[in-house]
């Protein structure tokens, strides 16, 4: 009776590990967060700045306007690919 037992005892733990084990495998680890964009991060405080003001929808149409062109200009200074907006490129190259 007591070989049984233990007989018993070892076919759960062996099953309690094997079930643990295959949840190990079966989940994939967590994803890492993507670095944050700096473009939308802006975006993001024009709209919260918006909303939280109240704008009117004429005035806000204008801000967005407004920082979209001057994030747009601030991109492209880094890395000029475009034909900037309102700032013409003027520090040096090497800058």
């Amino acid at each position: 009776m007591k070989n049984l037992k233990k007989k018993k005892r070892i076919l759960r733990i062996s099953a309690a590990q094997l079930l643990l084990l295959s949840g190990a495998i079966v989940v994939p680890p967590k994803a890492a967060a993507a670095a944050p964009d700096p473009v939308l991060e802006w975006i993001g405080v024009k709209n919260n700045t918006v909303l939280a003001a109240g704008t009117s929808p004429v005035v806000a149409t204008r801000i967005a306007a407004m920082v979209s062109g001057s994030v747009s200009d601030a991109v492209n200074g880094i890395d000029p690919r475009y034909q900037p907006l309102h700032v013409k490129p003027n520090a040096p190259h090497y800058a």
